[in-house]
């Protein structure tokens, strides 16, 4: 919470206080621990505090879909520690290019606001997530994740005049050889960790909890993002 937050700031201001009244042939290993130990948990709160996963809707924002964000929130939840979960809806159709480049910026515009940032994209919003990734001025997005995204049909990214080239940050891609609507060998990003998901591109996700326990185990262990904290 915010005021465990402050007063481990507090705690760690008087500890600095504390150790600079002493020389250095006094600091021992209980207060260097003390030290060690506030350090770990600033380190920790402020990446709850500060960091959300950004999830982006692919075509045909179908109602039902939102089960499938709710269990990869709950997954990612049970996996690592972060602050907010939000979902960007829109319904959009694939030649629709106007809509798609206005939803891009809204995104933008919404989410560029100083945190840390994860974009998971499902599907066309797999796309989006890496047309946007790196324009980004006041967030940093530490991660992009794609579930069955089209990364290999060129002709989307022209959309957003983008190069189809390798980000600054890293990129972890699904896919699955059982989707009928995106084949698993279009749906790697060049030069990502790319996964296969037993799962079609839709349905699993909303009926099984197994793909996005896989999917949030490899967006901690890759992103090196720490683990959820005990609930006391």
């Amino acid at each position: 919470s915010v005021s465990e937050f402050s007063d481990t700031i507090h705690d760690f201001v008087y500890t600095i206080s504390d150790l600079s009244l002493y020389p250095i042939s006094s600091f021992n290993s209980n207060n260097f621990c003390a030290f060690l130990t506030l350090v770990l948990k600033l380190c920790i709160f402020g990446i709850l505090i500060y960091m959300k996963i950004v999830g982006i809707v692919g075509i045909t924002d179908w109602r039902i879909g939102d089960r499938m964000w709710v269990t990869l929130e709950e997954e990612c939840r049970k996996a690592f520690s972060f602050d907010t979960f939000e979902v960007e809806h829109i319904w959009y159709l694939p030649w629709q290019k106007k809509k798609i480049l206005a939803f891009a910026e809204a995104i933008l515009l919404k989410h560029d606001t100083g945190e840390d940032i994860v974009l998971l994209g499902h599907s066309f919003g797999g796309v989006i997530a890496c047309s946007i990734a790196d324009r980004f001025t006041h967030s940093r997005v530490v991660g992009v994740v794609t579930l069955n995204a089209p990364h290999a049909v060129r002709t989307f990214y022209r959309y957003f005049g983008t190069s189809h080239e390798k980000l600054p940050m890293p990129v972890i891609t699904f896919g699955s050889f059982f989707d009928p609507i995106v084949p698993f060998f279009l749906t790697r990003y060049p030069r990502s960790a790319h996964f296969f998901l037993y799962a079609e591109h839709f349905y699993t996700f909303v009926y099984s909890a197994y793909p996005a326990r896989t999917v949030a185990r490899k967006i901690k262990t890759l992103l090196h993002l720490p683990p959820t904290l005990p609930v006391s």
